[in-house]
């Protein structure tokens, strides 16, 4: 851990807390008058505390973020980037081809950390952050940050080399329909870096057989299958239950309609 040179100055040793607050509590708590806590002086106040110094740290820009954790995306007004926590397959230019859906899609990437995933030596998990928001509807780069919002779900929760030793290239993925002759969907995913995606063009009397044999991962499914295909699945959201249509299906492992 870095000490800030006019603490290292005073010769005194720095303990680890879990926050600011908790180290202003823990001095308090304590009764001692020869330890201090780096903390704001909100925290003073709450625990009785005196100030005994006030701008000490080495860098002008130095603060401190705090991240609310909700089950829905929540965005304010005021909130100008997004930020993601991502593991992609252990394998080469998985993170290349992750990188490469901001260079397509025009976003500013503005930090990018990598931290260890516990358990499993010298994997790692990335967080990132982007110059894009998903809420504003009129905007270019917010419309690609709700894109890359649903596009890294999928790496999110598939994209692990431990799952029975498989990667995002060994899985399959597409979109089921018909006619699919002028469908740019794979060279989109090409483009984005996405797992290998396929076109599934089907008659109506081979669409039952299809979900029956559960070959892929995943499929999107369109025109002219999208009321067809709800009840060849096993489970769907209540959205799609009430709408009649579907989009998306995956495999976990029974069909599974995400959403119309």
């Amino acid at each position: 851990m870095r000490t800030i040179p006019r603490i290292a100055r005073l010769e005194r040793s720095p303990t680890i807390c879990e926050n600011t607050a908790v180290a202003a509590r823990r001095v308090a708590e304590s009764g001692r008058g020869d330890i201090a806590a780096i903390a704001s002086e909100l925290c003073a106040d709450t625990y009785g505390l005196d100030v005994v110094a006030r701008r000490i740290q080495d860098s002008k820009d130095n603060y401190m973020r705090f991240a609310c954790i909700a089950r829905e995306c929540i965005v304010t007004r005021r909130a100008d980037r997004s930020s993601f926590v991502v593991v992609v397959s252990h394998e080469p230019g998985s993170l290349f081809r992750l990188l490469g859906l901001f260079a397509a899609l025009g976003v500013n990437l503005v930090k990018l950390e990598s931290r260890p995933i516990p358990g499993n030596a010298f994997e790692f998990g990335f967080m990132l952050e982007i110059e894009s928001v998903p809420s504003d509807r009129h905007s270019m780069p917010s419309r690609s940050a709700a894109g890359i919002l649903r596009i890294l779900t999928l790496p999110w929760k598939l994209s692990d080399a431990r799952n029975g030793g498989r990667t995002m290239n060994d899985r399959k993925f597409g979109l089921v329909g018909h006619p699919l002759g002028r469908s740019y969907s794979p060279r989109i995913h090409e483009l984005l870096g996405s797992t290998p995606y396929d076109l599934i063009d089907i008659a109506e009397d081979e669409l039952e057989p299809f979900f029956a044999r559960r070959a892929f991962d995943g499929v999107n499914v369109t025109i002219p299958y999208k009321v067809a295909a709800l009840s060849l699945v096993d489970d769907a959201s209540e959205v799609a239950r009430a709408i009649g249509c579907i989009n998306t299906v995956v495999k976990r492992p029974g069909w599974h309609a995400l959403r119309p």
